[in-house]
């Protein structure tokens, strides 16, 4: 009688642990509700915008109200936009300001750090400006040439967080350019080829760019040939008008 009373005691106890087994199957396949989902699309990118305004204090105010919510928008959707598998974005972001720079501002790979020209920036404010130092921290690229890496950076300020296409120097319209040449250059490849700028990203964040290969498997023709596409398609520079002038007798 006490064997028989173990044994269902051990039958009930299984069936019970079945039950639950169930139960926590069921719970586990079914699907997130709405804003669970949205929620972890959100966290995707986990990251910290750090800004030390302490180097120009009369632009704490902007800092908060105007640079911050640019920066923290922009720098999901550069990551969003220019994947590489297996790529873990920076977490932290510094901003500091400081005087007496040559030039508007930069960008400091090793510890993800922008400066900016505090005389510069009291002045302009320019967000666009930051837009293309923003890049550089996503960029993190490997064995690429200088002008890849100024070129896609001002490509992604001038066409992805712009939309009003960069100026450029007609009478130097060469590929291989850095800053707005270059990224014109870019913009013209990836409106004939789309989906070539995501590749170059991706090849050089990787290390993996080569001239001879890369844009033959991108494009089908090599830069020479786009370049000559480009020119053509680019307006003629005007020509100067001489004035001669008369010398009095």
């Amino acid at each position: 009688m006490k064997k028989r009373n173990i044994l269902c005691a051990a039958v009930v106890k299984a069936a019970f642990s079945w039950m639950a087994f169930l139960h926590a199957s069921v719970v586990l396949s079914a699907p997130l509700p709405p804003e669970a989902s949205q929620k972890s699309a959100r966290q995707e990118v986990h990251f910290k915008v750090a800004i030390d305004a302490s180097g120009a204090p009369e632009l704490a105010d902007w800092c908060e109200q105007s640079l911050r919510p640019a920066m923290e928008k922009w720098y999901v959707e550069y990551c969003r936009r220019f994947p590489t598998k297996g790529w873990k974005p920076p977490k932290l972001i510094r901003v500091r300001f400081k005087d007496n720079m040559k030039v508007p501002a930069f960008a400091m790979k090793p510890g993800n750090v922008i400066v900016l020209n505090h005389g510069r920036f009291a002045r302009t404010k320019s967000i666009g400006c930051v837009m293309h130092e923003l890049f550089h921290i996503v960029q993190q690229y490997r064995k690429t040439p200088a002008w890849i890496t100024e070129a896609m950076a001002d490509y992604a300020r001038y066409y992805v967080w712009s939309d009003k296409g960069c100026p450029m120097n007609t009478r130097n319209r060469r590929a291989r350019s850095k800053y707005a040449t270059g990224a014109n250059f870019i913009a013209f490849v990836e409106r004939r080829h789309p989906g070539t700028a995501v590749k170059l990203n991706d090849v050089c964040r990787r290390g993996k760019y080569v001239e001879e290969t890369f844009w033959p498997s991108a494009t089908g023709k090599t830069i020479d040939q786009l370049e000559k596409e480009w020119q053509n398609s680019s307006p003629k520079p005007k020509a100067k008008r001489v004035v001669k002038v008369r010398k009095r007798k």
